[in-house]
């Protein structure tokens, strides 16, 4: 369980703290829905609403370091030889 958490994480191995924290906002708003619609717990619009915002702004972080990531950052050869 400890290896496939840590590997839910990062595919090197290291966990990082921002898909962390979107993991366990996106899992406390999902708590909160079920004690909404099943239990009629109201919860403050003042609770969920930086909640949902950290874990939009971590899901948006995350894509984008996967994208960025992606990019390569070096010039293309053809690019460097005209300069």
């Amino acid at each position: 369980m400890r290896k496939w958490f840590k590997s839910l994480m990062d595919p090197n191995g290291d966990v990082s703290s921002k898909r962390f924290c979107t993991l366990l906002c996106v899992l406390l708003l999902a708590s909160a829905f079920v004690a909404d619609i099943f239990f009629n717990v109201k919860l403050d619009p003042v609770i969920i609403d930086p909640m949902k915002d950290i874990a939009m702004f971590g899901l948006g972080a995350v894509a984008g370091e996967k994208i960025l990531s992606s990019i390569r950052l070096t010039p293309k050869k053809e690019e460097a030889d005209e300069s």
